[in-house]
Formats: structure tokens, C-alpha cells, sequence
């Protein structure tokens, strides 16, 4: 039996499939028909100008914003990208690191995984492991 989400052309199944992704802001359209394959084991990103459509689309492919029109395809399966489950297997590095000063480095950790809705047994137990790892000595200090 084959995998349905691998491609023809390799034997490699595509984690992420996208064809058709459109968004627009009013007048502006930010994302026009922007399709892509990345294959399991692959590292990809966007590298263009600003104004390009690179932070749009990547926030639509993660859930945080919805497409106007296109297909997401996650692991073989059609996605919003809103599903708890598959955002908790993508990792997105963006373009700058969002940190807020007036956090700690325990409260960010929380705020973030409440934010993804990660679960609290998933954020305590992500917690729990880095603060035997580095966070203890630096859970009261600012984040930023």
C-alpha cells in the first residue's frame, strides 16, 4: 500500500502541501496562488523583499491566520492549520524573536503554550524538563 501523501517523484512523504494560497487585506493582495511541497526530513523558508508575502503565508500554513481561498495539507491530511495536533509537529522559526520584558522566562513559556494551545500537562511537563535543564536560576529574570 502506498503513502497518499508522497509525491511521484520521490519516495519521501510530503509533510506539507500547499497549492492555490490566497490572502488579501482590503485592495492588497499579500499571497497570490503561492503552492509548495516540502518533504518529511526537509528544512525549508522563505527568502524574498519585504512586502513578499513570506510572514503571511507561513502564518497561514501554522493556524494563526486563515487563507482566503487554497488547500493546506499537513501530514497527509487537509488542515486549517488550527489543529492542535498537527501545530504541536511544526516548528516555525520567525523573524524575530518575540519576547516581553515585563515576563519572566517562565511566565513566556506559559504565555506561548497557552497561546498555541499546547495543554497545560504539555507546557507544565515542557517546563518542568527545562527548568532541570537551565530555566531554574533564570525563571524570575526578564525574558527579554
Amino acid at each position: 500500500m502506498s503513502d497518499p501523501s508522497a509525491s511521484p517523484s520521490s519516495p519521501r512523504p510530503i509533510s506539507l502541501r500547499v497549492a492555490g494560497l490566497r490572502k488579501r487585506f482590503g485592495d492588497l493582495v499579500a499571497v497570490d496562488g503561492r503552492s509548495l511541497e516540502v518533504q518529511a526530513g526537509e528544512i525549508f523558508g522563505f527568502l524574498g523583499p519585504n512586502g513578499a508575502g513570506k510572514t503571511t503565508s507561513i502564518s497561514m500554513m501554522c493556524g494563526l491566520l486563515r487563507p482566503d481561498a487554497g488547500q493546506i495539507t499537513m501530514f497527509g491530511q487537509p488542515t486549517s492549520g488550527d489543529d492542535p495536533e498537527v501545530r504541536a509537529r511544526v516548528g516555525v522559526c520567525p523573524q524575530s524573536i518575540v519576547l516581553w520584558p515585563r515576563l519572566t522566562c517562565l511566565e513566556q513559556l506559559e504565555f506561548v503554550g497557552v497561546a498555541y494551545e499546547l495543554g497545560s500537562l504539555v507546557v507544565l511537563s515542557t517546563i518542568d524538563f527545562l527548568a532541570g535543564v537551565w530555566l531554574f536560576k533564570r525563571r524570575r529574570m526578564s525574558a527579554a
